[in-house]
């Protein structure tokens, strides 16, 4: 039997417009067998938190297999893409517009 932990849930809670935003992590705990496969399920075992600013500099090796690119990305350049991916969901589900200067989109 082995023990594992994963990722259940991860978001970024950002709880005022002037605030300062922090990634949160909600660990599952599983006990599966030597295959893996699942035996016992804790949802919600544990969580860690971490400002986003204390992470930002950090870097990790990927590989993108979509944009076929090899390299190094920042936590900030994770925050970058997820940020735009996000503004084009919101844009897509309620219309409105990017405001560059400030970042928000203003709905008409």
């Amino acid at each position: 039997m082995k023990t594992i932990l994963r990722t259940q849930q991860l978001y970024i809670d950002w709880p005022t417009i002037d605030s300062e935003p922090w990634l949160n992590v909600i660990i599952q705990m599983v006990e599966t067998d030597d295959q893996f496969k699942p035996i016992n399920c804790v949802d919600r075992w544990g969580q860690v938190s971490a400002r986003v600013s204390t992470i930002a500099r950090k870097t990790y090796p990927f590989n993108d297999p979509l944009a076929q690119s090899v390299g190094e990305i920042s936590i900030s350049g994770i925050a970058t893409a997820l940020t735009a991916a996000v503004i084009d969901l919101i844009i897509q589900k309620y219309g409105g517009k990017l405001d560059f200067d400030s970042g928000y989109i203003i709905l008409e």
